[in-house]
């Protein structure tokens, strides 16, 4: 790569230090959705790589997107609020906390116990 100059990106933790913590979950939750969707365009362009192990990641990252916008959204209302990775727990608390019926929704992941 002799004559092309590269550009190095330094990203840290500190770069979130300026915005509110609901906003922070929000950001990673964003990050996280839309870390899901490009590799769902490796399914759409007839790539012949190993299905299984791609989709449980895209669905990891997805999970992941959905925890961290209900953890964003019940910090929003509610900053001691407990916090922990169980999405009908967290589902339950957002509930309770928005229950205006314009927030209705239900999350595409539940938790499950084996």
């Amino acid at each position: 790569m002799e004559g092309r100059a590269r550009l190095i990106v330094v990203v840290g933790s500190w770069m979130n230090n300026n915005i509110s913590k609901p906003e922070q979950f929000f950001t990673l939750a964003r990050a996280y959705a839309d870390a899901s969707l490009i590799l769902c365009g490796y399914f759409d362009n007839g790539s012949k790589i190993q299905a299984y192990p791609r989709a449980f990641v895209i669905l990891y990252l997805a999970h992941h997107a959905v925890e961290l916008f209900l953890k964003g959204a019940i910090f929003s209302r509610s900053a001691h609020a407990k916090l922990h990775h169980n999405i009908d727990e967290l589902k339950n608390t957002f509930d309770q906390l928005y229950s205006d019926p314009g927030f209705s929704w239900e999350p595409p992941f539940k938790t499950q116990d084996r």
